[in-house]
């Protein structure tokens, strides 16, 4: 929880890069800037609350308030501090917020607006494990580790109620990601898809594999997952994966495909079931996995 509490401090991590804090700065100076009806509690989020920014990355902000202000004041608010190439959705995404992009001093901002409530809402629903979906949950992990930029009090409140990860979300992401592998010809049909030439196909179903891989290791270490973009940097600190994960990620994302890239991905998927602890009952699974890849010469 260490993470949590260098966010309440707000703070970027000790080691995060130049472009985060130049980003941190910039983010500060947006929000010392908007008018409080447009947001009454403002956060960064992405890379930079991360320090990872490099010179390509953007700046996430997220603006809370009682109501999602209108677009007309949005964009006079835009225009008051010298953002340019500002462009606005028209319409609010599935979790309730609207977004808006623009460039200031050079660096695009992608910019959410989001009611408090709509927010308490989706945090209530995903600790209670009613939202599995992956782009849904990982409000979890944004908030987690967004860094105040603006506050009332909120964004802490939020963050310790995210102190907990529920066991019974963490039995609904492994059961639903590791049930596929019980039935031996869904994991044929990976090797009939190589034989057959359907690449498009089968490279769809490698990587859904690794998601799947990725999100069973994140419940089982009980971490909030977060968005898969920094790969690198979000699995450094899983205490339970296989060895070498994500140069086995980036192989199989990357090698031409064929049978060879189907037993790489089944492999990694077998290991990781191994490694899911009980009451969870993964054995006809793992047999399944093992006896596909020993059928088709790859057993080790």
């Amino acid at each position: 929880m260490k993470d949590l509490e260098r966010h309440r401090l707000n703070e970027l991590p000790h080691d995060a890069t130049e472009a985060s804090h130049i980003r941190y700065q910039l983010a500060r100076d947006i929000a010392e800037r908007c008018p409080t009806p447009l947001g009454l509690e403002v956060v960064l989020t992405g890379s930079a609350s991360h320090g990872f920014s490099d010179e390509f990355s953007d700046i996430e902000m997220v603006f809370y308030s009682d109501q999602i202000p209108s677009t007309e004041n949005r964009q006079s608010w835009l225009y008051e501090i010298d953002a340019d190439q500002s462009s606005f959705d028209a319409e609010p995404i599935e979790d309730g917020s609207i977004w808006a992009t623009f460039r200031y001093q050079g660096i695009w901002v992608e910019a959410g607006w989001q009611t408090f409530n709509a927010h308490e809402r989706l945090l209530h629903d995903i600790l209670a494990a009613s939202i599995i979906d992956h782009p849904r949950l990982t409000l979890a992990e944004i908030t987690a580790c967004a860094v105040p930029l603006r506050t009332q009090g909120q964004l802490a409140h939020w963050q310790e109620q995210l102190t907990h990860y529920p066991d019974q979300l963490q039995r609904r992401l492994i059961t639903g990601a590791t049930e596929l592998w019980m039935f031996p010809h869904l994991i044929e049909m990976r090797w009939v898809m190589a034989r057959r030439g359907q690449w498009l196909l089968l490279r769809d179903r490698l990587i859904r594999a690794v998601y799947d891989v990725l999100r069973i290791l994140f419940a089982v270490n009980k971490q909030w997952e977060p968005e898969w973009k920094w790969l690198d940097a979000v699995v450094a600190s899983l205490s339970i994966k296989p060895e070498r994960l994500v140069e086995r990620i980036n192989a199989i994302a990357s090698m031409s495909l064929s049978e060879q890239s189907v037993a790489a991905c089944l492999q990694l998927v077998l290991d990781t079931l191994l490694l899911i602890p009980p009451p969870y009952i993964v054995s006809r699974s793992v047999a399944m996995l093992q006896e596909s890849l020993r059928k088709h010469g790859y057993s080790e």
